[in-house]
Parts: structure tokens; sequence; C-alpha cells
């Protein structure tokens, strides 16, 4: 991790350890960054095994995300594993939808775990919220993953302000993208 920030903020620019992509001109600083553009821009989308709903037009990449999303939506009520709280009657169908309820609904102050952002007074619950955080405000322009939308000139920096924009601006039940 450490490495990872020198090699992003204070090596000079000949120092740097450059990925690159082997299909254009395209060079990142972090593995992960090069992996992303090779999804977003070089992956043809026919290639990607689907896992896809037969009740509905949800499709994912993944298939635990398809169980979560039978688990939520399509299960009859008496076979549905309920995730119950212990604190008050509340339950869920997705057991990360418990541990949401119980963080914010019955963890003093003290006890919660937070996630601080390194480079400013920014924390949170939620490790997905500070990356989240991170990729919108504090990444070098070069490594920032865009996610563009497919029916519309619109991109985002975050994943799920995507989904958002899916959701609202062309009413589709948002798959895992």
């Amino acid at each position: 991790m450490l490495k990872n920030h020198i090699n992003a903020h204070h090596l000079d620019e000949q120092y740097i350890k450059w990925y690159e992509c082997e299909k254009c001109l395209y060079k990142a600083k972090r593995p992960e960054a090069l992996r992303q553009h090779m999804k977003r821009s070089h992956w043809n989308k026919k290639d990607i095994k689907w896992y896809e709903c037969i009740k509905c037009p949800y499709k994912t990449r993944r298939s635990r995300y398809l169980d979560s999303h039978i688990n939520a939506h399509h299960l009859d009520e008496n076979k549905i594993q309920w995730y119950e709280c212990k604190q008050c009657p509340f339950k869920a169908r997705l057991k990360g939808n418990l541990k949401r309820h119980i963080r914010g609904r019955h963890l003093d102050e003290q006890d919660i775990k937070w996630y601080e952002c390194k480079k400013c007074a920014y924390k949170c619950k939620y490790n997905y919220a500070l990356k989240n955080h991170v990729s919108a405000h504090h990444l070098d322009e070069r490594d920032i993953t865009w996610y563009e939308c497919e029916k519309c000139p619109y991109k985002a920096k975050v994943i799920g302000t995507l989904r958002q924009h899916m959701k609202r601006k062309h009413k589709y039940e948002t798959t895992a993208i």
C-alpha cells in the first residue's frame, strides 16, 4: 500500500513504473487502473458470461449476485432465509442488509468502525463509501475509471451513480454492472 502511494504521488516522472495497454496508448500508474481500462475499452461484451434471471430482465456477471437477486426478489415467503436482528423486530433477506441495519441503528458512536480518508477529513461507516469518495475526489485524472451509460452519453466516476442514472433516466432495473 505504501509502495503504491509513493509510486503514485512522490516519484519523479522518470521513475514511475507505468502499466501500458497493449492495444492503445493508454498507460496507468496502477495495475488495477489498467485492468479497468481493458474492461471498459477493449473487452467485447459478447465474450462476457452473463448469469440471467429466468423471472425478470436482471442479469449479472457474478453467480452470487444472481443468487442474492433471486433471494431478494423471487423466493416464496416460506422459502426465504431471513436474517433477524437480535435487538429489534427487523429482519432482512440479505445478510449485508442486516449488518447495515445494526450499524445504522444499534451501534453507539464509539463502537462504529470508521473508514477515514487519508487525504482529507472525510470519514464514513462503510468501506464502499470511502472508495467512492476517493474515486470522486482524489484520483489522478489518468487513473479514473469512467462508467459509461449504454443508452446515452452520460458517464460517472462511481458505479453506483451510473446505476442511479440508469434507474432514474432509463427506468432500468440495474444489473450488476
